[in-house]
């Protein structure tokens, strides 16, 4: 039978993660239909060169809840990735960072910043200075992963 599918795609991927999230898991069909009920998409066409999608990433959250320093950095790191690209650096190296740091990354990268720069970052301004950091100091994600 032919596939009726891109294998590469963002759609096959985040089909495939929740297919074997859901599947590890013990939850009843109403709860997951409640869940899904509950899930609205949003789909945002960029269609200036001048539009950043990271700004726009920051600035768009439907719980009205700051995002984290943490997650701008992970976006900030892999959004201009290919998405087998994405999975591999999140598999590698951003997941057992948040693993490790029991899910804590503000704090660690605060931490992380301290070390490099023999500052302590303002709180509010540790995304701010980490990106000020990663653009001075490194070229590429490999080396900063490294």
């Amino acid at each position: 039978m032919k596939n009726f599918f891109v294998r590469h795609s963002n759609l096959t991927l985040n089909y495939e993660y929740f297919y074997n999230v859901l599947d590890q898991e013990t939850i009843s069909l109403d709860s997951l239909m409640n869940s899904i009920e509950k899930l609205q998409v949003m789909i945002v066409n960029l269609n200036s060169p001048n539009d950043d999608p990271q700004l726009i990433f920051e600035s768009l959250n439907s719980t009205g809840v700051d995002l984290k320093d943490g997650d701008k950095i992970r976006n900030y790191l892999l959004m201009n990735e290919l998405p087998d690209a994405q999975v591999a650096y999140f598999k590698n190296y951003w997941e057992p960072i948040e693993e490790r740091t029991n899910f804590d990354l503000s704090s660690f990268f605060r931490d992380y910043l301290t070390v490099k720069t023999y500052k302590y970052p303002n709180i509010s301004k540790v995304y701010e200075t980490f990106i000020e950091f990663y653009s001075f100091k490194y070229n590429d994600k490999m080396s900063f992963f490294d």
